[in-house]
């Protein structure tokens, strides 16, 4: 039996046992329970090789990192305030919040602009930079493991277009 072979039988069997939850004793449960953590441990090994993997060589088994991006955004930080500070103190919501580097840097150069002192981008970026001093720190970019994109098939002997037989058909 192959590495495949297991890992078909083995998705096979969690299939089923997924599909069994409700019908299962309590201790039936807490037993796949305790299993199912041995196996959240592995999925959680994998994804660290496979992450290591794609980095070193940028495709691992037809998956490559792709940038995470999405997720639900605050637009409106004063009407947030306002919504909850029946239940968060001042200081309790300023330390959750988390401010878009991007839009505070454009408003900077805006109120440079406005003052008369704005020289050009990137001097100005420079003085933002330097002006929230440790304040600005440097995230490290995020990836999640998805499929990659499979380019269409060409045939190898053929060119993807007919080369001309001499340089009057190109004139």
């Amino acid at each position: 039996m192959t590495n495949q072979d297991h890992v078909i039988n083995f998705c096979g069997a969690a299939r089923a046992l997924a599909s069994q939850t409700k019908i299962m004793t309590d201790q039936e449960l807490a037993n796949v329970y305790e299993m199912t953590r041995m196996v959240t441990r592995l999925l959680e090994d994998t994804r660290k090789e496979l992450v290591a993997r794609c980095r070193a060589h940028g495709n691992a088994g037809g998956l490559i990192l792709c940038p995470a991006n999405g997720g639900r955004e605050i637009t409106d930080m004063r009407a947030a305030y306002i919504a909850l500070r029946d239940f968060l103190t001042k200081d309790e919501f300023l330390k959750t919040c988390t401010i878009s580097v991007t839009k505070l840097e454009s408003a900077f150069i805006a109120a440079q602009q406005k003052r008369g002192t704005y020289r050009n981008d990137n001097v100005s970026r420079q003085e933002f930079d330097r002006t929230l001093g440790t304040a600005l720190t440097q995230r490290p970019e995020r990836y999640i493991l998805c499929k990659a994109p499979v380019p269409p098939p060409q045939s190898p002997t053929q060119p993807p277009f007919p080369a001309p037989s001499d340089l009057d058909d190109i004139l």
